[in-house]
């Protein structure tokens, strides 16, 4: 099993690099920061969380190739969405 976390700065290379880690990765820990800048998808309108956009990110990670989970963590708490459709929050 293999797990990432990524190390949030303020760079355009997450994307590239994080993405092409995703097919090794079993289970994927980011914070909303890292989510956003990884996908493109907003997390955060101000300082309000879109918690309507946590699917579509977890959705995302998933289709870039993490075979288990993907944890998305944040202030306001956490969520997990597993390769077999199931959400925890």
């Amino acid at each position: 099993m293999t797990s990432i976390d990524v190390v949030s700065e303020d760079s355009d290379r997450f994307a590239g690099i994080v993405l092409a880690a995703l097919p090794e990765v079993d289970f994927c820990f980011v914070n909303e920061f890292e989510a956003q800048r990884t996908t493109g998808i907003p997390l955060r309108d101000g300082e309000r969380l879109l918690r309507e956009n946590l699917p579509l990110v977890a959705r995302r990670l998933l289709d870039a190739g993490v075979k288990g989970t993907v944890f998305l963590h944040f202030p306001e708490g956490a969520a997990a969405f597993t390769s077999d459709g199931r959400e925890f929050h």
